[in-house]
């Protein structure tokens, strides 16, 4: 009677043994799919990872989400900076260096690379150099010089290229209209003649500008870094080349009654070094 209780004992324990074993695996299996995520593929091994479309998600532990102008399609920059100049302008006309603040607008289009078309416009402001016109002419008695100030409106062409996920590099090519406001500029020589057997006699003449607003073109190139502070606002440094040319008109009066009026092509070339800002939207 006792080996029959204690077979039916020893059956028991491992039928019980078996039923423990068979619901743990069952139930393992469960939280192993509960805890699998919503939207996971599964890998070789076991391994799980998510396909979620999140913006938010990361690649490569670097955040993707577009920061300047990536994904936008308007693109505003204003600038400022230091104007180098050269050429005739210069050295003519004797200009100093001036300012150059500039204002673009872009419609973006997307692709491998960004690239925006819109427009341009420069405000540049050159000081002149009175102590050269006396150091040029030793019958310079009086000069009175102001400074100069161009205007431009373009076309505009922008190309984007990104290099980190807050850092970019542009360039942004404009051609087109150049206005210049003529200054109030007078120069004042005396001039000696003299002939045999006659005393010297002093001439006044008088070299003044015909003010007004005269037209001509501009091309530009410029090149520049962007770095993104937000989604939307960038900060920026860089060079602009400038290159215009323009005609105005002095008059020269050597003879006050039969002054004459000269015709003059002057050429400007800029080396602007500016910072500035871009908002993107």
């Amino acid at each position: 009677m006792k080996q029959a209780r204690a077979s039916l004992f020893i059956k028991l324990l491992i039928a019980a043994l078996f039923f423990e074993t068979s619901n743990n695996f069952v139930f393992g299996q469960e939280e192993h799919s509960k805890s699998k995520p919503k939207n996971a593929v599964s890998n070789i091994g076991g391994s799980f990872h998510s396909k979620s479309t999140d913006k938010k998600a990361h690649r490569g532990g670097r955040n993707t989400l577009p920061i300047g102008i990536e994904g936008k399609k308007i693109n505003i920059g204003i600038g400022s900076g230091l104007a180098i100049p050269s050429l005739s302008l210069k050295t003519e006309e004797h200009v100093m260096l001036g300012s150059n603040t500039h204002f673009y607008a872009h419609y973006i289009i997307n692709g491998r690379s960004s690239y925006g078309i819109g427009i341009n416009t420069n405000f540049i402001f050159l000081n002149t150099d009175v102590t050269k016109f006396y150091n040029e002419n030793q019958n310079l008695y009086h000069a009175k010089v102001y400074p100069w100030s161009l205007f431009t409106i373009s076309p505009s062409f922008l190309i984007n290229f990104s290099i980190k996920p807050r850092v970019s590099a542009q360039f942004v090519l404009n051609s087109g209209a150049l206005m210049a406001t003529i200054p109030q500029s007078q120069l004042n020589f005396i001039d000696s003649t003299s002939a045999i057997g006659e005393p010297v006699v002093v001439v006044n003449r008088d070299y003044i500008y015909q003010t007004g607003t005269q037209t001509g073109w501009f091309a530009s190139g410029i090149f520049q870094f962007n770095y993104a502070l937000s989604r939307h606002l960038e900060v920026r440094a860089g060079i602009d080349y400038f290159y215009g040319r323009f005609n105005y008109q002095r008059i020269n009066i050597s003879n006050p009654l039969t002054p004459t009026t000269e015709k003059t092509l002057r050429e400007l070339k800029l080396i602007d070094l500016f910072g500035g800002l871009a908002i993107s939207f």
